[in-house]
């Protein structure tokens, strides 16, 4: 056995995948919504038997390995570095390719990059004003280590003498992370003068960091400043927080998105810590498709002004598309979660606990935006709001914001009603876009909707046979493989017949299988079966049921055969003695198969 196959053997899928996802038990297997692709409905199934894992509707389907590299984005050598660490194996030295290494060599570089950094912010004299700084802000010493917080002192080398000079790195390697800025002179550090945030991925690494210029002096390129795009870092793919925080979200079941880094710790530190930040105010898809693999519950609370307005909007579309129950905090004032958290943290935990629909802020939204006591104000208003509650499923609901609606605008609720059908109208003609759209199926989905009757009956038995063992496996005496129409399912079937006198073990039968059966076997065997299919009374009496539907068409699909040929003959005007004989032995045989039918 290779180490790779080791590791994998030691790894237990339904555990792994189980600390990301909230997994529920469907008889032998286990059921979740699924973590790559928006649905409501549960078609992501983990078998324990097999060690895999596949979803019904996106069709992404694996083992231990695939799972870590499309659920984190862990390149293969990664994973099973990941992997062999947690399951206590030994990894013998593999070859790596360069561009595995060039990014382990960049996280090395960060990684020094940050205790650099918070060793200046904690025990150095430089780090005093940075310091004081953050004291001022409330921040204390917890959150400063949590979040790993460090100090870029105001000099143009400092950092390129400690890794360049005194770690041996390479002046090239600091520029590809983002470290330092190549001007006409050479190069000089790209942080000076900055109290330091690490951005790290979900497993802890640096990717890059942000850093706020102290109170009172000028800081090249503003308050902020961030690493540039990078091998590592991606603005748009990366949260503040999550990998601090990601426990206390799933422990939650709910994020709360706010804008900046310190915002985010300030909410921490006010109690409320099932928290990130989308550092600036355009929340992306790659953001909300990070949010979706802890949790599908998400409170927008970015700030209270016009662009924190615009992003809570576009954070609202894209989670709603990603299938996301959303809320938001109501701000007031201009102020956002780090002021509040810091002055007030009950207020802050209670504006959290009270969140409200993504109705109530249009509407909060719209009253601040227009001026209601004008008639265009109104218009302007209603045609805004007008899409939105149309789009609302529930009549209660809708009638209760309706009404809200009627109040603000102080109209009729029937001139409300009427502009919603007017929107509508211009929906369908494809003039504006409402607040939701159905999602069309996936391929795959669309697919398995054209499956016939029939083979969901092939499969739904072939699932039974190698769920039930050997009480299945006693009945396939009553099976006509050689009718089952779909040629894989067909093929296994056939092959099940040489473990009936053996005891069987599902894991060590699909490994024997030809590689071109072995997913088809793994799709049956997650298939999710009824609660009881656990029972071997069940599993005997459904197979029972199954062929016997399946007798059933094979029946009908001959009586359709001979009929066909009975039409053929009946239709010639002449007929000679050996076509009068074949026609007789035909009606007999369909005469014999329709008394079956009926029985």
């Amino acid at each position: 056995m290779d180490q790779v196959d080791e590791v994998k053997q030691k790894t237990d899928i339904v555990a792994l995948v189980g600390e990301r996802v909230k997994l529920t038990r469907a008889g032998r297997n286990f059921r979740a919504l699924c973590p790559f692709h928006s649905e409501r409905t549960p078609s992501f199934m983990v078998s324990p038997d097999l060690q895999i894992y596949k979803c019904f509707g996106c069709g992404k389907a694996g083992d231990v390995y695939t799972f870590l590299e499309e659920f984190e984005g862990r390149e293969f050598p990664e994973a099973l570095s990941y992997l062999a660490q947690r399951a206590g194996v030994k990894l013998e030295p593999i070859h790596k390719g360069r561009d595995y290494q060039k990014k382990e060599r960049l996280f090395e570089v960060n990684h020094l990059a940050s205790e650099y950094f918070h060793y200046l912010f904690l025990e150095h004299a430089a780090g005093d004003r940075a310091r004081r700084y953050l004291a001022e802000r409330g921040i204390r010493k917890q959150a400063i280590e949590s979040f790993f917080l460090g100090f870029a002192p105001d000099n143009w080398d400092n950092l390129i003498r400690f890794l360049v000079g005194k770690k041996k790195y390479r002046l090239s390697e600091l520029s590809e992370a983002g470290l330092v800025v190549q001007g006409r002179k050479g190069a000089y550090d790209r942080f000076r003068n900055r109290v330091i945030f690490p951005l790290r991925d979900v497993r802890g690494n640096v990717l890059g960091f942000a850093g706020r210029v102290l109170p009172g002096t000028e800081g090249e390129g503003g308050k902020y400043i961030n690493s540039p795009e990078t091998l590592l870092y991606h603005k748009s793919q990366h949260l503040y927080g999550l990998h601090e925080n990601r426990s206390f979200i799933k422990k939650a079941d709910q994020a709360v998105v706010v804008e900046g880094e310190l915002d985010a710790i300030s909410s921490w530190q006010a109690g409320v810590r099932n928290v990130v930040a989308v550092k600036g105010t355009a929340l992306t898809k790659e953001q909300i498709e990070l949010v979706r693999r802890y949790t599908r519950n998400i409170i927008l609370s970015l700030d209270a002004d016009t662009a924190g307005d615009a992003a809570t909007k576009r954070g609202i579309s894209l989670a709603d598309s990603a299938s996301l129950n959303i809320k938001v905090t109501l701000l007031s004032g201009g102020k956002d979660p780090d002021t509040i958290s810091q002055h007030d943290p009950k207020k802050w935990r209670q504006l959290v606990e009270r969140a409200t629909s993504v109705y109530d802020f249009y509407i909060a939204s719209t009253k601040k935006r227009f001026d209601l006591t004008s008639g265009l104000g109104k218009k302007q208003a209603a045609e805004e709001l007008a899409p939105l509650l149309s789009a609302i499923s529930n009549a209660v609901e809708q009638a209760h914001y309706v009404k809200k609606t009627a109040r603000l605008l102080d109209v009729s609720e029937d001139a409300v009603v009427d502009e919603m059908a007017r929107a509508q109208r211009a929906q369908a003609l494809g003039v504006s876009g409402g607040a939701s759209q159905v999602q069309e199926p996936s391929d795959q989905g669309r697919e398995r909707g054209k499956t016939d009757r029939r083979t969901m009956l092939e499969e739904y038995l072939l699932s039974l046979m190698l769920k039930g063992g050997n009480t299945a496996l006693e009945r396939l005496n009553d099976v006509e493989v050689k009718d089952v129409s779909h040629p894989a399912l067909r093929r296994i079937l056939e092959k099940l017949f040489e473990f009936r006198n053996e005891a069987f073990e599902v894991g060590s039968f699909v490994a024997s299988l030809p590689a071109e059966l072995q997913e088809t076997a793994q799709a049956a065997y997650l298939m999710d079966l009824a609660a009881d299919s656990e029972s071997p009374d069940f599993t005997g009496k459904e197979v029972e049921r199954v062929v016997h539907e399946l007798n059933l068409f094979n029946l009908r699909v001959q009586l359709a055969d001979l009929s066909s040929k009975i039409t053929a003959l009946e239709s010639r005007k002449r007929l000679n003695a050996s076509e009068e004989k074949t026609l007789a032995a035909l009606q007999r045989r369909f005469s014999d198969l329709s008394g079956k039918l009926s029985d």
